[in-house]
């Protein structure tokens, strides 16, 4: 119980949102795998995973090291193998946008149902494709455009052994037959053909390609099957037959909308099961840590902020603190050592004082508590800023034979600066900065920035600029 209560405490929104994600990306792969994928293939990728999950587990550093430098291979070799998987993922989410098909009415669906029959029992093959929602025309080549309206009699000429066209396939938009004598590729999925003959392996191959629903009449059983969502399936009556063309119809006249949201609510309740535990059981081993950890952080500065006005702080004892955090491996990984500090607001404090260091002078992630503090006081000290008239003085980098024959005046003479109450008696000028030797030049003017003395500041915040003047020393200058 301490476990689970500890579990519970952890558990954020963003966890269950990425739950969420990995159990439709595990659901879209297992039914991908249910449908696409040999036994033999799926218990490959079963063992591969079980492989990665016990090395990450038991910390095995060669494996997991293995699985990150062939990751990149592993990805490009999925994409080129299952490239045609790939593009009728994409075909699906167009399918959206697509208008609805041409409707079919049920005399139609009768008629087609007494030709199978009769197809059947007088052992003529056929190939008969009724489209879905996605296009077909991708996936199919030749055939010769017929635009005729669905009968017995056409559809027994068009498959009878002495036409040309009764080895391939007619694509049939609603009540009518598009075309005749088209193409269908192959399927590659050999142990769902089993002994079946070429046209339901190009049934099958077409029903791999898009949602289409391909009636397939077998000339040397004189037995009829359907091939859909990739499957091949025999159909042992007229009755289960028509059975199978109302649901496709029915289905087919949903919007997409419609029909993911009564899939989502009906279908495959086994492998959304499946699909939730393993993203559980994902997220345990690989999110969730937790074990407590502890760590202490050296040299964290301590910052003080909201100074008040014309005051300055004049010495903090210590400048840096000792902190120990602790919490769980995953929220340390959260946390920027660069960015804790300590923040002591100064609003209010006047001259010296003593502030007690508390978890409330500290911003960590979430997760993460802080354990321990080191010093616990801060003695921080202010002084007034007063404000005093300081003559300028100018500055030589170096003291040449020409500057020794020239005085140096500064516009203004005097500036106003603010420092420290304690400063004011020691103070006596403020200096420009160092002036090069190569610009000591009788006549010349120059403009120079002033140096702050330490613990000074400028009335507006701003560092006046001086002008200096050089001119050549009078008979009676010292």
């Amino acid at each position: 119980m301490t476990h689970i209560n500890d579990l519970l405490e952890h558990v954020r929104i963003a966890d269950i949102l990425d739950v969420c994600v990995v159990t439709a990306l595990v659901y879209a792969g297992l039914r991908w795998l249910r449908r696409r994928a040999s036994r033999a293939a799926a218990l490959c990728l079963l063992l591969i995973a079980t492989l990665y999950v016990s090395a990450h587990v038991l910390d095995m550093y060669l494996t997991l090291s293995a699985f990150r430098i062939g990751l990149t291979v592993i990805l490009l070799a999925l994409i080129i193998v299952f490239q045609q998987d790939i593009r009728r993922g994409f075909e699906q989410l167009s399918a959206w946008g697509l208008s609805e098909r041409s409707s079919t009415s049920s005399g139609t669906i009768d008629t087609l149902l007494e030709a199978v029959n009769i197809l059947a029992k007088e052992k003529i093959g056929a190939l008969l494709v009724i489209p879905g929602r996605q296009p077909v025309e991708p996936h199919v080549r030749g055939g010769v455009p017929v635009g005729g309206r669905i009968s017995i009699p056409l559809l027994h000429s068009i498959f009878h052994p002495a036409t040309q066209g009764h080895d391939g396939a007619v694509l049939i938009d609603g009540d009518l037959i598009a075309k005749l004598g088209v193409h269908l590729p192959l399927s590659k999925n050999l142990p769902e053909v089993g002994r079946s003959g070429t046209r339901h392996t190009a049934a099958l191959g077409l029903a791999e390609c898009c949602d289409a629903l391909i009636i397939v009449v077998s000339e040397e059983q004189g037995t009829f099957s359907v091939a859909q969502e990739s499957r091949l399936s025999a159909i042992e009556s007229v009755g289960a037959l028509k059975h199978r063309l109302d649901g496709f119809y029915g289905r087919r006249v949903q919007t997409p909308k419609e029909l993911a949201r009564r899939n989502w609510l009906t279908a495959n309740w086994g492998l959304k099961l499946l699909a939730a535990a393993t993203a559980c059981g994902l997220w345990y081993l690989f999110a969730y840590d937790a074990e407590t950890i502890r760590r202490t952080f050296h040299d964290v500065p301590i910052e003080l902020r909201n100074v008040p006005d014309n005051w300055i702080v004049r010495d903090t004892s210590p400048s840096v603190a000792q902190v120990t955090l602790s919490g769980s491996e995953r929220a340390f990984a959260k946390l920027i050592p660069a960015d804790l500090k300590a923040s002591i607001d100064l609003s209010g404090v006047l001259g010296s004082a003593d502030i007690l260091l508390t978890k409330e002078h500290f911003e960590v992630p979430s997760g993460l508590s802080l354990d321990q503090l080191d010093p616990s006081h801060v003695q921080v000290r202010t002084e007034q800023l007063i404000s005093v008239n300081l003559p300028v003085q100018p500055i030589f980098a170096a003291t040449t034979a020409v500057a020794r024959e020239l005085v140096a005046s500064s516009e203004p003479s005097v500036v106003r600066v603010l420092v420290p109450d304690s400063m004011r008696a020691s103070l006596n000028d403020v200096n420009t900065e160092p002036i090069e030797p190569s610009s000591v030049v009788a006549g010349n003017v120059l403009e120079r920035n002033l140096v702050l003395p330490p613990g000074a500041k400028w009335p507006d915040g701003r560092a006046p600029k001086v002008t200096v003047r050089f001119q050549p020393k009078r008979p009676r200058d010292p």
